[in-house]
């Protein structure tokens, strides 16, 4: 458990140089781990990507990593996916490829449906995000321990502009998506719990 005044120095000199800048913190986050990791196919494909449009001249080193340390909420993401995520916005944001090129590909993201489609009392399951088929981590605003988790809807509170539409959009006419309150047992998401 961090104090205030703990918590404080860290933003400041987080702030000054960036989230992705944690040099010099390892008391607050701990040893870098220096380990070799072996690689998966889809890493090496990623760092295959980058080689390509580098020697064509479609993104350089400078831009890939600014493109990472811009991405939201980064650090929750693993090396590659950010390297990944990263060349994507260059691509699109050079021209290289558009959202429509990547969206025929990998499909497009869900729509919003504007309406009640759930009532009080019906079991649910939340769904468990997939990001590895889409061509953008999506935001989502449902914490991960909760997907797959099985509840029971305790009322619907309204309509609200879609959040993924808005944080991948310059469009703020962002579709409506219905919001509901969903009642979960802690024993079902939490090991130990009795209830």
């Amino acid at each position: 458990v961090y104090s205030v005044h703990c918590l404080t120095t860290i933003a400041i000199k987080m702030s000054s140089t960036g989230v992705h800048d944690i040099g010099g913190l390892e008391e607050e986050f701990g040893p870098i781990d220096l380990r070799e990791h072996g690689y998966q196919l889809w890493e090496m494909q990623v760092h295959a990507t980058l080689v390509l449009l580098a020697q064509q001249g479609l993104l350089t080193t400078d831009e890939l990593r600014r493109s990472v340390e811009a991405l939201p909420g980064h650090t929750s993401m693993s090396y590659y996916h950010r390297w990944a995520a990263g060349m994507t916005a260059i691509c699109i944001e050079r021209g290289t490829v558009s959202a429509a090129d990547l969206n025929m590909a990998h499909g497009e993201p869900e729509l919003s449906v504007g309406q009640q489609s759930l009532v009080a009392g019906q079991v649910v399951r939340v769904r468990r995000e997939d990001s590895r088929v889409r061509w953008r981590k999506p935001h989502l605003r449902t914490p991960g321990y909760l997907f797959g988790a099985v509840g029971v809807v305790e009322r619907f509170l309204g309509c609200f502009p879609n959040p993924e539409e808005k944080a991948f959009s310059s469009n703020q006419e962002a579709g409506l998506q219905p919001l509901y309150l969903v009642a979960f047992k802690n024993k079902d998401l939490w090991k130990g719990m009795e209830v």
